[in-house]
């Protein structure tokens, strides 16, 4: 792919230290290719389920930078529909918050079924660890996508709201910081960046404390998003001891501080404890195999993820993703192999993936 995309992009110059940078635009491209490179930008993290019918109707204009573990798009867009379902958000290990700040255009979508409208000029909050679904007209927006664990001590109780459209004097005051540092990010500098990353953390966990507390209206609109953060609570227990074969319900709700009829209530929308487990083993190995050394054997990849033999896991590993151990692992090659190939061609999809992966890590 990567002479289709020769022109699109360009990678900032790094020799006075400058903030790390991508710049990307579709319109450089050929019209048949412009598909292509979108679908792969929004993949990583989305499923585009809409984009303009006539290839040469699709805008897709980005400037991405790093300021330290804070990933920043400042991007014009052409209409498009993108979701993020559960399945997905359990699967691909991405745990991240995101902002999008509006310029131009209306967003409108759902969140764990609360209905999102932003306006130009709104601030939505996303929470890339659960589902919702968007839908843009030809607009710009700035996103700022941020690790978890960064935002954990200085976030309200519950963290950050999925879906939330943020309102009144914190609203503003955020929207005025970081409109203030997009126009900054061309004369930043790496040595500046961790100073600014940090103040960017204070900035947003003073703005959102205010979400911390409301009227019982208020709590009521926000139950589906505390229902969230608590599932999110669960997760991380869970992730913490996959590689415990005997890891139970009552283990669960003992580390995330929750009674065990709260526990099974707050997992209904999952399927349940069990089949939520399932899935994150089954998360974990599918990563295990894409990207381990072929040496690792398959019996080390089921004893990390909690399965007692290595029978048993690739009986629940067919069941559960259609194909064997094995050819997850053959898939997982043929990926890297590409994700390589892309690299050498200096594919943005592929930098900016490590970019996010590479967060808080």
């Amino acid at each position: 792919m990567g002479s289709r995309l020769a022109g699109a992009f360009a990678f900032a110059d790094a020799s006075n230290r400058a903030l790390p940078k991508i710049e990307i635009d579709a319109g450089a491209l050929a019209p048949r290719h412009r598909s292509d490179l979108v679908h792969d930008l929004l993949n990583i993290t989305w499923e585009l389920t809409g984009v303009p019918e006539r290839p040469e109707d699709l805008i897709w204009r980005s400037d991405v930078w790093m300021l330290g573990q804070i990933m920043i798009g400042d991007r014009q867009i052409s209409p498009v529909h993108k979701q993020r379902l559960a399945p997905r958000a359990r699967a691909d290990g991405i745990d991240h918050y995101q902002i999008l700040l509006s310029r131009t255009g209306l967003i409108t979508g759902d969140a764990d079924g609360v209905d999102i409208v932003v306006q130009p000029g709104g601030l939505l909050l996303l929470d890339l660890a659960r589902p919702w679904r968007l839908s843009c007209t030809p607009s710009s927006h700035v996103t700022f996508v941020m690790a978890r664990d960064a935002l954990t001590s200085l976030l309200p109780a519950g963290g950050m709201p999925n879906g939330l459209v943020l309102q009144g004097a914190p609203a503003a005051l955020l929207t005025q910081y970081l409109t203030a540092l997009v126009e900054s990010l061309p004369y930043l500098t790496v040595a500046q960046a961790p100073h600014l990353e940090q103040a960017t953390y204070n900035m947003l966990g003073a703005c959102l404390a205010p979400c911390g507390a409301g009227a019982g209206d208020r709590l009521e609109r926000a139950r589906p998003q505390i229902a969230a953060r608590a599932r999110g609570t669960i997760q991380r227990a869970v992730d913490a001891r996959l590689h415990d074969p005997l890891l139970s319900p009552e283990a669960i709700a003992n580390v995330a501080g929750l009674s065990r009829s709260a526990l099974y209530r707050l997992m209904q929308p999952e399927g349940g404890v069990a089949a939520f487990v399932l899935a994150r083993r089954m998360a974990r190995a599918r990563r295990m195999l894409a990207t381990l050394e072929p040496s690792m054997r398959i019996a080390d990849v089921a004893a990390a993820c909690g399965f007692q033999c290595e029978a048993q896991f690739s009986h629940s590993f067919r069941r559960e993703t259609g194909i064997t151990p094995s050819e997850a692992r053959r898939q997982g090659a043929r990926l890297l192999t590409r994700a390589s190939e892309d690299a050498a061609d200096g594919n943005p999809a592929t930098q900016i993936r490590d970019w996010l992966f590479g967060m808080a890590g």
